[in-house]
């Protein structure tokens, strides 16, 4: 027996195969084998490929190479066989190469561009009303004054009826004195009704003034609008926060809730959240609305699909009101484009628009999202509930009822839902709250749950019209003053939960992404699902939350 590139070269003889007469297994010459072919030598080196370290010669050493006998290829990106080379689709992800800023990674295909975008360093505000109305606020502090008819053009009747003409003269004077031809600095949320903003002049730090201006989505006219100085170099992070590491963080959250969720992630070039420093991040909690994102995922696959278009109208309704919607004002009937809904869920969390997106896409498909979107246990998430079945096993029905539907199986929680709360329509009375169900009953997910669904959106990337969707909604809010700058995608939504004696539930989750340092995640949860005195103070846990991203911007 003898042995080529480590393998046994077996020989046998004509004798060993046959019995014939007259062969002997002795010495004999018929028993003599035959010589053993020349060793494997793949690229003509003179070294066989037993001892080559680099069979085809390709400068690619051979435990390196995915195709280590061919010298044109050395990569397959994607694991289908086909070498990175040859593949016109490297990472895989429909987009060919050619057309692929991200050729090697399947959940970018095109730089991320500008949600806002500045001209001679100046943002250039969305057409919607309440970035409009914000738009002439500041032409009014670059002019000397404001007339009557203008403030009655601009502000609403109830705004009027509250704040006379000449008070909101006087107001836009005072503004006028601290800040004149001052500019948008940082933008903090900007949705169709609401936008929060840093106004100042950039040369002169002091100079900030944090302003917030809401309207009416019919008719665009303001209905309140308010500042007070901030300095433009300020920050979220109260003073004795600035130093905490990522160990000294987790450990003041604890302190601040009975159940901490923190992750820390990296998103990686195959989609995956990898954690960078984590405490209970696998451990589902109460998330409050960032339940949304989840709506917002099976929303931007319909749109994908083109079973949805960004630009479809729904009409409001008085059947899909829910307590907290800021749209419940305006009359039954008026047209809110996808993407305005979508942007008020996210940006500003408003739970009607959450309620109408929710029946636009139905619940079937925001189930299946939770499998596509990597949910680890979706059982804990199932049935998904809206807002308002969610707010009626809260308020409505008995709370030995909403008891039983907590720890009743899932057939038995369709069984109740079908029968009982999707039948009884908005909520309308809150005056009794079941304690003992806000958080087991609501929504439940995990850190990791929470940084995967963020995965999940990026992957919408190659599709632009789904792409698009998601940037303006979940990138309306920040939560964080002159983050922006720092990052080329920020995504932002928390959620909180109260039950009339201060928060039970309180959740931030960011996403931070630039094309150089890669896509982040930070999520903080916090719940106090005990039943005790204790409530979550909201300040000291929004700090705590603020310097972990902050410890994110410095070490990346």
């Amino acid at each position: 027996m003898l042995y080529s590139k480590g393998k046994p070269y077996i020989y046998l003889t004509i004798c060993s195969v046959f019995l014939i007469a007259g062969c002997s297994s002795g010495g004999g010459g018929d028993s003599t084998p035959p010589p053993p072919p020349p060793a494997l030598d793949t690229d003509n080196d003179g070294t066989p490929d037993s001892s080559d370290t680099d069979d085809d010669n390709d400068g690619v050493l051979d435990g390196s190479d995915a195709f280590p006998l061919d010298p044109t290829e050395t990569t397959d990106t994607d694991g289908d066989g086909t070498g990175d080379n040859a593949d016109t689709d490297d990472d895989n992800d429909g987009v060919p190469d050619d057309d692929d800023a991200y050729p090697y990674d399947p959940a970018r295909t095109a730089a991320i561009p500008p949600l806002f975008p500045k001209t001679n360093g100046v943002y250039q505000l969305p057409n919607m009303p309440a970035p409009n109305q914000l738009t002439w606020i500041l032409e009014q502090l670059a002019v000397a004054s404001t007339s009557d008819q203008d403030i009655m053009d601009h502000f609403s009747p109830a705004a009027l009826a509250s704040v006379s003409v000449a008070e909101w003269q006087a107001f836009l004077n005072s503004l006028r004195a601290v800040v004149p031809g001052g500019t948008v600095q940082d933008i903090i949320t900007m949705t169709p009704t609401q936008v929060r903003v840093l106004v100042g002049d950039a040369g002169t730090p002091g100079s900030g003034q944090f302003m917030t201006l809401q309207t009416t989505y019919s008719s665009g006219l303001i209905n309140s609008f308010g500042s007070s100085g901030f300095p433009l170099n300020g920050g979220s992070t109260l003073t004795e926060d600035l130093a905490l590491s990522y160990v000294e963080a987790a450990d003041k959250l604890e302190t601040l809730a009975e159940e901490v969720g923190l992750l820390v992630a990296r998103i990686d070039t195959s989609n995956q959240c990898v954690p960078v420093f984590e405490r209970n991040s696998a451990t589902p909690l109460g998330t409050a609305s960032i339940f949304k994102i989840w709506v917002m995922g099976a929303l931007a696959q319909a749109v994908e699909d083109g079973l949805i278009s960004a630009t479809q109208a729904v009409a409001l309704t008085s059947d899909n009101f829910v307590l907290g919607g800021s749209i419940n004002s305006e009359a039954e009937g008026t047209p809110f484009s996808v993407l305005d809904m979508a942007t008020l869920m996210l940006g500003i969390s408003d739970n009607t628009a959450t309620e109408h997106l929710f029946r636009l896409v139905g619940r079937a498909a925001i189930e299946d999202i939770l499998t596509q979107f990597q949910f680890a246990t979706p059982s804990v998430m199932l049935p998904f509930l809206s807002m308002s079945e969610a707010f009626h096993l809260y308020f409505t029905v008995p709370e030995a009822d909403a008891l039983a539907y907590v720890n009743g199986t899932e057939e038995e929680q369709r069984d109740y839902l079908d029968t009982v709360l999707e039948p009884l329509g908005p909520v309308t009375n809150t005056t009794t709250a079941n304690r003992s169900v806000l958080v087991s009953a609501t929504w439940q997910a995990s850190a990791m749950d929470v940084c995967s669904a963020m995965a999940g959106l990026r992957q919408f990337d190659g599709s632009p019209d789904a792409a698009a969707l998601i940037a303006q909604a979940y990138g309306a809010e920040t939560a964080l003053v002159n983050i922006r700058e720092d990052w080329s995608r920020v995504w932002f939504k928390g959620g909180s939960l109260d039950d009339g004696f201060g928060l039970r539930v309180l959740t931030y989750g960011w996403l931070l992404e630039t094309e150089d340092r890669g896509a982040f995640a930070v999520i903080a949860m916090g719940n106090n699902d005990s039943g005790g005195a204790a409530r979550i103070n909201q300040s000291l846990f929004s700090s705590v939350a603020s310097r972990i991203v902050n410890i994110v911007n410095e070490t990346n």
